[in-house]
């Protein structure tokens, strides 16, 4: 593989993972189940408050620490030992097309607040023949 088809699969990578970022800021807080994502990570503890439309609708805690403590750098890698350290929510569902089913593929949501604002990473594993590009 040519080093510039490399470099164009790799900023397709990071353009799907902003987008996807993206999507799911925009639909994470309409509907969020918890459930592990890993045996060894720390489930984040959740409130069920209703039930929308079938699909539940639920309050998580964002902990919250000093910005200059945390040391997250925003660069489309979930790799600051901060991330460790902070509960998952998992098992996502579905907002469009099909509305409160169950996703294909985990998702590993962490969320993180300062006083500058809020973080918010998303782990999300897809095999990559099944990557739609637009």
């Amino acid at each position: 593989m040519s080093g510039e088809r490399a470099r164009q699969q790799e900023r397709c990578r990071f353009q799907g993972r902003v987008r996807s970022h993206v999507w799911w800021l925009a639909t994470l807080f309409a509907c969020l189940v918890s459930g592990p994502a890993f045996a060894d990570e720390m489930v984040g503890p959740i409130a069920l408050l209703e039930e929308l439309d079938g699909i539940p609708v639920n309050r998580i805690n964002v902990e919250t620490r000093a910005h200059e403590a945390v040391g997250i750098v925003v660069d489309g890698h979930v790799d600051e030992a901060v991330w460790a350290s902070l509960p998952t929510y998992d098992n996502m569902l579905v907002a469009v097309p099909a509305r409160g089913t169950p996703g294909r593929y985990s998702t590993h949501v962490r969320f993180l607040a300062t006083e500058q604002g809020l973080y918010v990473s998303a782990v999300m594993e897809q095999p990559p023949d099944t990557f739609v590009v637009r």
